[in-house]
């Protein structure tokens, strides 16, 4: 029940930090972020960020050690980076169902690389390294 727990509450960092960052890495450069530009941020990043705290917590529950600094970063910059890319597939295939062209936009899937690679790399760094429980 512990390993459950663990994820869960992995997911949660990861919603409550990964779309603000996200937002201020994708909007960061065009200006003052406000509250409805993080309110977006909310919306389109939770998902992704979601799946990629859930990732995440899988994959900590799995190892044998505590996991050092840089291994956090990467396992939390590759599950950005798969939250991201599961929650572009979806909208992807949402688009193709409704027959809505064109159905492949380059650029929410260069946004969405942008905001959850280096959201999910920061989220993983804020994670504690625990020792795993047996």
């Amino acid at each position: 029940m512990t390993g459950i727990r663990s994820v869960a509450l992995t997911a949660l960092v990861f919603l409550l930090m990964g779309p603000p960052i996200g937002a201020a890495l994708i909007l960061g450069h065009r200006g003052p972020i406000g509250v409805r530009e993080l309110g977006l941020g909310y919306a389109f990043g939770g998902i992704p960020m979601l799946i990629a705290g859930i990732a995440f917590g899988m994959a900590r529950n799995r190892s044998t050690r505590p996991l050092r600094w840089y291994k956090r970063l990467l396992w939390g910059a590759c599950a950005g980076l798969f939250g991201g890319l599961l929650f572009f597939l979806v909208i992807t295939l949402d688009n193709v169902r409704q027959d809505v062209h064109p159905w492949f936009d380059v650029e929410f899937l260069r946004a969405m690389v942008m905001a959850g690679v280096p959201a999910g790399a920061i989220c993983g760094l804020l994670m504690i390294s625990k020792s795993p429980t047996t």
